[in-house]
């Protein structure tokens, strides 16, 4: 699956998600420069997703740009939420990982495996629901 076109789904299904207002920007039409592909702004909070897709997690290390993940982790630090979302294939489906920043940079140089799944879902569907549950509304329940 293309990069953009995850994004897109993502930011499609989230708009689709919310019976109420919900701001979702895709970044990456605009300009790059570190900046993440897509923010989503729901009840006076944002949240900041940077995607990645790739067929296999073993392939990320290659997606993975310095100069941005360096801008992630800042934006991190000062308490903005921003999650890597990344697609990857399990079988003959898609699958979603999510990563802080800074579990990305300790990943990228220990191998220490640090992504969060859906451990309940079987689909890309289920993923995305769990998505927006657990990083996007914050449901208690999910924590």
């Amino acid at each position: 699956m293309k990069e953009s076109t995850f994004t897109s789904h993502i930011a499609r299904y989230i708009r689709e998600s919310f019976a109420t207002p919900v701001v979702v920007v895709k970044y990456h039409d605009i300009v790059t420069a570190g900046v993440p592909d897509l923010s989503v702004s729901f009840q006076g909070r944002t949240i900041f997703f940077e995607t990645k897709s790739v067929e296999r997690l073993t392939e990320l290390r290659k997606k993975i740009d310095q100069r941005q993940l360096a801008f992630l982790m800042l934006l991190e630090r000062t308490g903005v939420p921003v999650w890597y979302v990344i697609s990857y294939r399990l079988g003959e489906a898609y699958r979603i990982a999510v990563m802080s920043p800074h579990d990305v940079w300790v990943w990228h140089r220990t191998k220490k495996i640090l992504w969060r799944t859906n451990r309940f879902g079987a689909t890309l569907s289920d993923d995305l629901t769990w998505l927006v549950g657990r990083y996007v509304r914050m449901n208690p329940e999910d924590k």
